[in-house]
């Protein structure tokens, strides 16, 4: 499992910590040498004037992607981020595209994200929404999504993805 997040029309800001081994992984950005704990693409820095309880914040800029390698294959568990999106968004919102999203990868490259996806059936602009993609399968997020409803504006969002093994295996 993965952590991703990544990009294309907006600029977002991430603190992360993640329950995805027997232990607790902490990531945070007060430094460069956190940035050798990701594997990203694209222009990644750290940005320590836009703080979170007082550590600095990752900045992805338009069309970087960064991945924290949680194990080697999947699993479950509890990763919670903290987001600061800045909320831009594209001249034409209702043409297909995706803006700052972030979320999980599996071992074979599906991804579940949250963030902004634009489509015509959409309010990318103003709502987020969730996908479920490979990107690996030329599938992009505008094509299995799901409204979330959650008013976009800018400013930090806690987002937590919790896949309990107990709570997934029991039925009513």
């Amino acid at each position: 499992m993965q952590t991703i997040l990544r990009t294309a029309t907006a600029m977002a800001i991430l603190i992360a910590a993640a329950t995805a081994r027997a232990r607790d992984t902490t990531v945070t950005f007060d430094n460069a040498r956190s940035l050798s704990k990701l594997v990203s693409t694209g222009a990644v820095s750290i940005d320590s004037t836009r703080t979170h309880t007082g550590t600095g914040a990752l900045k992805v800029e338009p069309g970087a992607k960064v991945s924290l390698n949680l194990r080697s294959g999947n699993g479950t568990g509890r990763v919670d981020l903290w987001v600061y999106e800045d909320g831009a968004s594209p001249a034409d919102p209702k043409k297909h595209a995706a803006g700052a999203m972030w979320g999980l990868r599996q071992a074979d490259g599906h991804i579940l994200t949250i963030g902004a996806i634009y489509a015509p059936y959409l309010s990318g602009n103003t709502t987020y929404a969730t996908a479920a993609f490979n990107p690996n399968k030329e599938e992009r997020p505008w094509q299995e999504v799901q409204y979330l409803g959650i008013k976009r504006k800018p400013g930090w969002y806690h987002w937590t993805f919790d896949f309990d093994p107990v709570q997934a295996c029991t039925s009513s």
